[in-house]
This record gives C-alpha cells, structure tokens and sequence, in this order.
C-alpha cells in the first residue's frame, strides 16, 4: 500500500520538476505559468483544486447517512463555469488580471483592490487552508490507519500527517510555482480518473460476491431513498436553491476566487481558458464516481459505521486491495495537495502583486520625491 502511495507521488513529482527546470524566474513566470499554459494543463488544475480531501469525505459520507442530492451541487456548478468562461474571463484576459481583484482596481479605484484582496487573504490563511490540511490528514489517517499501526494517539497522527503535506505543498509553491503545480495536476488528474474506475468496479464486485451486475442490482434495488438527487424541502440545500442562491455562489466560486481562477488566468489565450474550463466541467461529470458512489457501496456493506466520516476510508481499506488502496490514497491526497498549492500560490500572488509592488512602488516614488 505505502509503496504504490509513494510511488504515484514520486512519478508526478519527477515529471513538474523535469517540465518545468527552465522556467523563468519573473513573477508572471512563477505565479502564472509564464502565462503559456494549454488547456490540458488548466482543465486538470481547475478540476483537482476543486477535488479537495474534505469532499471525499464530506460527500461520501452525506450520500451514506441522506440522499444523492448532494451530487447536484456539483453538477450545477457546470453551468456557472459556463457562465464564467463566455463573459467573466473574456474581460480578466482582456485587462491582463493576474489576481480577479484587478478587475475591481480598474472598475473602481486601488484602494477597493487592496481591501478585497486583504479579505482574500484573511479567507485562505484562516479557513482554506487548515481545513484542506486538517481533511486530507483524516482520510490519509483513515486509509493507513498510521495512528494503530505507529501505536500513537489520533490527534499525533492528524498533527504529523498535516506538517507532512504542508511540507510538500510548500515545496511545490515556492520552488515550482504555477506551472509545476498544473502539471503534478494533470498527472494526478489522469490517475483520478482510473481511481475513480477502480473503486466502483472492485466494489460493485465486491458487494455483488464476485459479480458486478449483482452488485449493480443490490445498490440500485435496496436503501432506494439513498439514490434520491433531488432530494426533500428539508435537506441542507433544497433542490430549487440550485438555480437561485446556489448558482450565484457558484458564480462566484469559479470567477471570483483568486486560488480557482488563477490557473485560467495563465492560459495562452483565451481560446485555451475556455476550453481548459470546459474540460474541468467534463471532469465534474465523472465527479460522483469517487465522491458519491462509494458512500452508496460503504451503505450497502457497512450499514452501522457509527464514524460516518470513516465512510470512505472504511470502503477503501474494506474492498480494494492494498496496492491499488495506497493508489486511491495518493489520489485523494494528490486532490488535496492542489487545493492546498492552489491557495499558498493565489496568497503569494495576492500579497506580493496587490500589496507589496504597490507599497515598493509608493517608497520609491517617495524617495524620488524627497531627492529632488
């Protein structure tokens, strides 16, 4: 298990640090990828900082103890992307933005720039990032079950695991930048994919005793008011908030978002931005395969798992085998590490673009000044 684990992460770490070794050091360069990324590139990106440990937790374990109405949560987000790629980045490429509050500095004056970009910060340092660590660290503990195994209290294992991938997340920022991130991320995004594949197979296997179609049969014949996606008025979010409350935070989740939308901002043009966007919306699609389906199969298996949050590690470890186990765990952890990367390079540029060049820039204008 810990083998395939460490060994999918080598694979994505070697090949960033061989695709990007030239890069330029400038801050476009670092912060946006030298602005030549493709939509392979921007696509991958988009959809694995989006694939956050917390949701593989949090979705799965909705899906076993409610419905499957969280998965429209996800799929409502397509068009909100859609909305974003025809108008939003149109006018972000067309002003060369390199964080969205540039837009606010043109519309408006420097001083609201500065302000949206503090709160920016504020958000990701205080509520994204130690909630990505804190989730990542829960399921990466939960598959290896590192607190039994090393014999050490829970709380060790989470406080060990979190230092870990900061420690990564931190060397992807600073050495790498931008690029280095969405490349780990198509990697990670094609091993996704092929994760996603396996856990339902070997699971619907697994519940149907060898068959698949049996298995198939037994998720779709019992606990029917699990495959519910509409959902009842008293769900967390009803139905009809999808179209109006909903898509507005979708909106601004995908075109507001400095640590969501800074990978569309280093796109070669905005044909590339548009079909980056678009493949991450494919990406959405195939989304329930690995953050609803498996909380379905874990109800059918493990109806009295008083831990709900232990859903899906509780389905990996019970059904796949140890090697393709640690392969599904680095995936969950390669989700984590670009939401986490995603937020340390958005605050960097926040900071450094919308805060500090603007304070150099006045020191300097005020030292010219004082020289005449």
């Amino acid at each position: 298990m810990f083998i395939s684990f460490f060994l999918l992460l080598a694979i994505a770490a070697g090949i960033s640090v061989y695709t990007t070794r030239k890069q330029s050091k400038t801050s476009v360069g670092h912060y946006l990828g030298n602005r030549n990324l493709n939509f392979w590139m921007i696509g991958c990106s988009l959809f694995l900082t989006n694939m956050s440990a917390n949701q593989f937790i949090g979705e799965n374990e909705f899906v076993y103890t409610t419905n499957m109405s969280v998965m429209c949560w996800g799929m409502s987000s397509i068009l909100a992307m859609i909305i974003v790629s025809e108008f939003l980045m149109p006018v972000y490429l067309k002003i060369g933005a390199m964080t969205t509050p540039d837009f606010l500095g043109i519309r408006f004056d420097r001083q609201t720039q500065r302000m949206v970009s503090i709160i920016f910060l504020l958000s990701y340092i205080v509520n994204l990032i130690p909630s990505v660590l804190y989730g990542c660290a829960v399921a990466i503990n939960g598959i290896f079950q590192l607190d039994e195994k090393l014999q050490i209290s829970y709380l060790t294992s989470i406080s060990i695991l979190v230092i870990f991938i900061g420690v990564i997340g931190c060397t992807y920022s600073v050495l790498g930048g931008l690029k280095a991130i969405t490349i780990n991320d198509i990697v990670q995004g094609i091993g996704m994919v092929t994760g996603g594949i396996l856990i339902i197979w070997i699971g619907l296997q697994y519940l149907g005793q060898g068959s698949v179609l049996n298995g198939a049969e037994k998720l779709l014949n019992n606990n029917k008011v699990h495959l519910n996606a509409i959902g009842a008025s008293n769900d967390p979010i009803p139905f009809g908030t999808l179209f109006t409350g909903m898509l507005l935070i979708n909106i601004y989740y995908w075109g507001m978002e400095q640590y969501i939308v800074q990978e569309a901002l280093g796109a070669k043009n905005l044909a590339e931005s548009q079909k980056g966007i678009s493949l991450a919306c494919v990406g959405k699609l195939f989304a329930p395969f690995l953050l609803n389906i498996p909380g379905l199969i874990a109800l059918q298996l493990y109806p009295t798992i008083e831990n709900t949050t232990a859903v899906f590690p509780k389905m990996i470890n019970g059904t796949l085998p140890p090697i393709i186990a640690g392969f599904v765990a680095a995936i969950v952890f390669g989700g984590a590490l670009s939401t986490f990367n995603a937020g340390l390079n958005s605050i960097g540029t926040l900071f450094t673009m919308n805060l500090y060049k603007p304070y150099l820039e006045k020191r300097k204008s005020l030292l010219t000044i004082e020289a005449w």
